[in-house]
C-alpha cells in the first residue's frame, strides 16, 4: 500500500485564511437573521448582502449554507409578500379611525406586484371608509394632555414592574403626589419578600416580574400608598435592582442572625435604596426583625408618609385579543369597545392604563402576536389629539423606559420618553384597560 507523502495534504484540505473564515461565520450570521426575520421585515438587501458576503468566503452558497441562490431570492421575495399583508392591515385599520393616505401609495405599489387585480376597488372604498371616520374623529379626538400632571417618565430599567409603574402613575395623578412604583411592586409581589432567592419551596430564583395594573392599585391601597422620595422606583446605586436588592437582604439578614447593633455597612448600603432612613432605623429593623422579614420590615420603615386611600380601579380585558389576522370582524367590534372606554376617560382629564403588545413600539408592523410571542407590557395614556397631517387620532403614550426615544419606530413622535401612536395602531395591540374611579 502506498501512502501520499505529507506534502500532499495541503491539496487535500485547503488551508483557510483567519480573514476568510471571518467572512465565512459573517455570512452564516447573516443567513440565521434572514431566517428569524424574514417574516416580520423586507429582507431583500440583506439577501444581497449575504450573496456578497457568500462570493468573498470563497464558497458556493450551497457549500456554506445547504441551501441555493434560488431558496435565498424566495426568502426576500416572501418577505415582501408579508410587508404588503401588513401596509394591507395598517390601510384596513386607518380607514376605521381616519384618513389613508399615509399607505395608499405603498399598497398600491405592493398591489401591482403581487397581481391583486381589483386593488383599485378595495382602494376607493377604503378612502371613501377613511373619510367618514376621519370626519368623526376631527370633532370626537379633542385635545387633551395630562402629562405635565404626572410623574417625569421614569426607567423600569432591569425590572418587569411595568405595571407597578402604570399603576404608581395612575394614583400619583389621582393624589396629586409622586407614588413610589417600587413600593406598590414589593407590595404586589410580598410572596417574592418572603422567598427571595432563598430556595424556599425548591425555589432558587425569584421571579419579579410580572403583574395586574388593577390588582396591584388594589392591594397597595390596603397598606397605603408610598412616597416615591421614600422609595425611588428607578434602578439605583448601580447595577440590577433585583441584584441589589438581593444582595442587600443577603446582609441584613446576617446582621440578624448575629444580632450585631454595628450597622455602618448595612446602612450604607441600605440607605442607596432606602434614603429617608436613618442609622437607628435599621438598627431597629435588626432587633426587631427575623430573618425573612429584614427587607419588609426595612421597607415599612422607609416609607413614613404613606397615604391611606381606597380607590376603585376599573379593568377590561379583552377576550380572544390573541387573533392575529384571522379574525378582524369580532376584533373590530373589540377596538370600538375599548377605544370608547378609552375616549371616555381621557375626556373626563383621567389617565388610563392599557395593557399592550409592545413588540409595535420597535416596529409598528411587527406581526401580530400570539400567546408565545406577545410582548406583554402596561403603559399610562396621558393624553389625545387629531393629528390634521395624519387625519387620524393619536394617544399620548407614557412609557417606563426612560427619556430617550431611540427605541421607538421613527414614524412616532416622541420627546421625553413619551409618544404619540395612531389610535388604529395602538386598539391592535391593546387587551387590557384600567383606570382609576
Amino acid at each position: 500500500m502506498k501512502y501520499l507523502p505529507l506534502l500532499c495534504l495541503p491539496f487535500l484540505f485547503p488551508s483557510v485564511s483567519n480573514a476568510q473564515s471571518a467572512v465565512c461565520a459573517e455570512a452564516k450570521e447573516l443567513y440565521e437573521g434572514i431566517k428569524l426575520s424574514y417574516d416580520k421585515t423586507i429582507v431583500t438587501k440583506t439577501v444581497q448582502q449575504l450573496k456578497t458576503t457568500v462570493r468573498s468566503c470563497g464558497q458556493t452558497t450551497q457549500q456554506l449554507l445547504g441551501v441555493d441562490d434560488k431558496f435565498l431570492d424566495s426568502m426576500a421575495k416572501e418577505s415582501r409578500k408579508r410587508e404588503f399583508l401588513r401596509v394591507k392591515n395598517d390601510l384596513d385599520a386607518s380607514a376605521q379611525h381616519g384618513d389613508t393616505k399615509e399607505y395608499e401609495k405603498e399598497f398600491t405599489e405592493y398591489a401591482k406586484e403581487f397581481g391583486f387585480d381589483d386593488y383599485k376597488n378595495y382602494l376607493a372604498e377604503k378612502k371613501k371608509q377613511g373619510l367618514e371616520a376621519m370626519a368623526v374623529e376631527r370633532k370626537s379626538c379633542t385635545a387633551v394632555d395630562m402629562s405635565k400632571d404626572l410623574p417625569a417618565t421614569r426607567n423600569q430599567d432591569s425590572v418587569g414592574w411595568c405595571y407597578a409603574f402604570a399603576a404608581a402613575d395612575l394614583m400619583s395623578y389621582k393624589l396629586k403626589k409622586n407614588i413610589s412604583a417600587a413600593d406598590i411592586a414589593l407590595n404586589y409581589q410580598d410572596d417574592w419578600l418572603d422567598g427571595m432567592n432563598r430556595g424556599i419551596l425548591g425555589t432558587s430564583t425569584a421571579d419579579i416580574n410580572g403583574g395586574f395594573t388593577d390588582k396591584a392599585i388594589s392591594k397597595a391601597a390596603k397598606n397605603g400608598f408610598c412616597l416615591e422620595s421614600e422609595l425611588p422606583s428607578e434602578d439605583n446605586s448601580g447595577g440590577n435592582f433585583a441584584d441589589n436588592m438581593r444582595a442587600l437582604d443577603r446582609m441584613g439578614r446576617n446582621q440578624v442572625m448575629s444580632q450585631s447593633l454595628a450597622c455602618d455597612d448595612l446602612y450604607s448600603e441600605a440607605k442607596k435604596m432606602f434614603p429617608k432612613i436613618n442609622v437607628g432605623d435599621v438598627q431597629d429593623v435588626v432587633k426587631k426583625s427575623v430573618e425573612d422579614e429584614f427587607i419588609l420590615n426595612l421597607r415599612n420603615k422607609s416609607c413614613k408618609n404613606r397615604i391611606h386611600e381606597a380607590p376603585e380601579a376599573v379593568s377590561y380585558q379583552r377576550k380572544g385579543f390573541y387573533n392575529g389576522y384571522n379574525d378582524l370582524i369580532s376584533r373590530a367590534v373589540d377596538d370600538k369597545k375599548y377605544a370608547d372606554i378609552i375616549d371616555e376617560q381621557l375626556t373626563k382629564k383621567n389617565p388610563v392604563s392599557v395593557a399592550v403588545d409592545a413588540y409595535a413600539f420597535y416596529d409598528r408592523r411587527t406581526p401580530a402576536s400570539t400567546p408565545d410571542t406577545v410582548g406583554a407590557h402596561a403603559v399610562v395614556l396621558a393624553g389625545r389629539r387629531f393629528n390634521e397631517k395624519t387625519g387620524q387620532c393619536e394617544y399620548k403614550i407614557k412609557n417606563s423606559w426612560g427619556k430617550g426615544c431611540s427605541t421607538y419606530d421613527k414614524k412616532y413622535e416622541c420627546s421625553q420618553g413619551q409618544f404619540w401612536m395612531p389610535k388604529a395602531d395602538l386598539l391592535q395591540r391593546t387587551w387590557d384597560v384600567t383606570y382609576v374611579k
